[in-house]
């Protein structure tokens, strides 16, 4: 009996004690004015706690700012990682870009050398052309046309100029440039080289140079005997037989100054043209005129038939040459005679 009286008394102290314990804390607490927050995980069958986590508003309040501050770090390193994600992929762009430039580039500095290669052939033949049209040379010096140095200040930005693309670009502007100058220098060599060669080529077309007719000469140019009228003269030109009809062509391009159709002085059917540079031929002894007074003819176009109109003995043609007014053998001007 005393032994369960003794138990009884100390639970009871027991109780006691805990009951000063819990007001002593609840006093703790209003004096502090402190609350806790718990955090507790139990066993469900037995109501054994199997985790306790305490904490009060002011630690609370302490974990609440330094976690807020490592979420803003977070979130901030979330955005800069973003950020220069962004710009990262514009960067290899500009990269990729600058990369496809300086190809293009390549490939534009190997046209421009394939250029100046073609250029060099045409160099060749401009040489060839002016000794034709008797023109005084180009130096070789001044063909290159070569102007190096630097780029000028300002063309292009000073680190671009260092860069590998800027040299490059300016590789290609410098070539450019040159080849610019060259392609004047030879378009002025050619417009002059043109204009020799055209005044040239008229002269040749105007200058009487092949047969105006198929046949035979039967007299030449210089003293003979009139074969009707039988007396020494002076024959101006050259008599070529052949068959009625016989076509008769221009030996240079000029103008039909005179058309006849009837006796010209002897000479019958007859046509005279200017060809300009001094030169005139004559047409005579014609069975037809096939040209008009005024109309401009092409060297080798028919201009009339062979005949024996006038004073002739027999079907041919009598062709002159004069040069300034003064006849000249047309031997000399006949191609290949």
């Amino acid at each position: 009996m005393k032994e369960g009286r003794n138990e009884d008394y100390l639970t009871k102290q027991i109780k006691n004690i805990d009951k000063c314990k819990k007001k002593s804390y609840k006093l703790y607490m209003k004096k502090d004015k402190l609350k806790f927050w718990t955090i507790r995980i139990q066993d469900a069958d037995s109501f054994r706690s199997l985790f306790d986590f305490s904490i009060n508003n002011k630690h609370l309040k302490i974990y609440a700012k330094i976690t807020s501050v490592f979420l803003f770090l977070f979130v901030s390193a979330l955005f800069l990682s973003a950020f220069n994600r962004i710009h990262l992929n514009d960067y290899y762009k500009l990269v990729a870009e600058r990369d496809n430039l300086i190809n293009n580039i390549n490939i534009i500095d190997k046209n421009l050398n394939n250029i100046y290669r073609t250029a060099g052939v045409i160099d060749s033949i401009d040489k060839v052309c002016r000794m034709v049209g008797e023109l005084k040379p180009i130096p070789d010096g001044e063909r290159e046309m070569g102007i190096g140095g630097p780029v000028m200040p300002g063309q292009i930005d000073r680190d671009i100029v260092d860069s590998y693309s800027g040299k490059a670009i300016s590789t290609v502007e410098e070539k450019l440039s040159q080849l610019e100058r060259k392609l004047k220098l030879d378009n002025s060599s050619l417009s002059s080289i043109k204009s020799v060669l055209s005044l040239k080529r008229d002269v040749i077309n105007r200058t009487p140079s092949i047969l105006p007719a198929c046949g035979k000469i039967t007299s030449g140019f210089g003293w003979r005997v009139h074969p009707i009228l039988l007396k020494k003269e002076f024959h101006r030109g050259l008599d070529i037989a052949n068959k009625d009809g016989t076509p008769v062509r221009a030996t240079a391009d000029g103008v039909v100054t005179v058309a006849f159709r009837g006796n010209y002085f002897g000479y019958g059917n007859f046509i005279k043209i200017n060809h300009g540079y001094g030169y005139e031929t004559r047409y005579g002894h014609l069975m037809r005129v096939l040209v008009h007074r005024g109309e401009f003819v092409r060297k080798g176009q028919i201009i009339g038939l062979m005949g024996d109109s006038g004073i002739s003995t027999g079907t041919h043609l009598h062709y002159e040459i004069r040069v300034l007014g003064k006849a000249v053998n047309p031997l000399n001007y006949i191609l290949g005679s």
